[in-house]
């Protein structure tokens, strides 16, 4: 198994293959619901780096009714997760030997925030619970001296309670409107960004740019200086229409203008709204100069397909699998030069297939 599916110089692991495997539990539904394509009792799916496995067999605990064993059998035929007659997959699991895993203590909480989603918190009460917890970690920096004498104002200070309801009217409306003003005008530079120029970086390069660090964090917080990488998003086609699945797309990179880098670059494909990346039956996550295969068009031009059925002929070499639904996809480039980095490249759009 490769150790880095985006970094080749990482190296490969052995990964032990025997007769009893531990899953995720969430990887298998006796009544599987529309669209859940994980394992279910007569269905076919693959294990990473091994074998296609049906489910033959569903073994549950008489008392509770719980499934604690899957009875399934494997295809030889497939190992490397690859079928010699053709038949495809549509969900890819994560696994581990059960005589080689190791015992291991596992916490697992609910949620940090008091509530589910603190998104739909309006008024920002549960994160301002969640950032005076967390200012008890940091030490303040001497520039932010008057500025946190002011939060303290309204509740804001380390290990400090926050209890909205014990404010003034007035200052529990002007909350609620300032945290949805300032989400809105967070959303709204995070949609007009393009590139990671200037949003990564050491505290003394950011400095209080506030807006600017808000923005790096909503596209992809712990980035690169633009001296280790260039960050590119695809969120939307040239119709400007958000990008889903159940479209086709093409990325085309024309002859003589392969990106600009002194290392490598690749692009990556991520789920939306999870944010994560897509199972496929390829184990392909994102493509690149490195991805073994890859290769450009006869007049020198290379297009990457981007679609969740895989395309036909040669055109699978330069398959990016998307998922069945919405998605975005992020380019990073790694030793930018500096055609990159001022503008003078021009990264290619992401064309919907007529």
């Amino acid at each position: 198994a490769v150790n880095n599916p985006e970094d080749a110089s990482a190296g490969t692991r052995p990964v032990p293959f025997s007769r009893v495997l531990y899953i995720e539990r969430d990887d298998f539904r006796e009544d599987p619901p529309k669209k859940y394509f994980r394992l279910a009792p007569g269905r076919e799916v693959r294990l990473r780096y091994a074998y296609f496995i049906r489910c033959e067999e569903v073994i549950k605990d008489p008392a509770t009714g719980e499934v604690v064993e899957l009875r399934c059998t494997y295809d030889a035929a497939t190992r490397g997760g690859s079928a010699p007659d053709g038949r495809k997959v549509k969900a890819t699991l994560h696994w581990v030997s059960a005589a080689h895993a190791l015992p291991a203590d596992v916490r697992l909480y609910d949620r940090l925030f008091e509530v589910e989603n603190p998104n739909e918190e309006k008024d920002g009460r549960d994160f301002i619970s969640y950032l005076n917890f967390v200012l008890q970690l940091v030490e303040p920096h001497p520039s932010e001296k008057k500025l946190l004498e002011r939060f303290a104002r309204i509740g804001i200070g380390p290990g400090r309670p926050f209890d909205l309801a014990k404010l003034p009217k007035e200052t529990q409306s002007a909350l609620q409107a300032g945290a949805e003003e300032g989400l809105k005008e967070i959303q709204a530079e995070t949609a007009k960004t393009k590139s990671s120029v200037a949003l990564f970086g050491t505290r003394e390069y950011l400095k209080n740019e506030y807006m600017r660090r808000a923005v790096g964090a909503m596209i992809g917080i712990y980035g690169n200086s633009v001296a280790e990488a260039f960050y590119n998003t695809w969120p939307l086609d040239t119709d400007g229409k958000p990008l889903d699945g159940n479209n086709k797309y093409e990325i085309r990179f024309e002859m003589g203008a392969m990106p600009p880098v002194k290392l490598f670059w690749s692009v990556t494909m991520y789920n939306l709204p999870q944010r994560l990346l897509v199972a496929n039956e390829i184990d392909r996550y994102s493509i690149g100069d490195r991805t073994e295969g890859f290769k450009p068009a006869k007049d020198g031009s290379l297009t990457i397909y981007v679609q969740n059925e895989a395309p036909e002929g040669d055109k699978k070499a330069n398959w990016l699998p998307a998922p069945a639904g919405p998605f975005f996809i992020v380019g990073r480039f790694y030793g930018p030069k500096n055609a990159l980095v001022n503008g003078s490249y021009r990264i290619p759009p992401i064309r919907k297939v007529r």
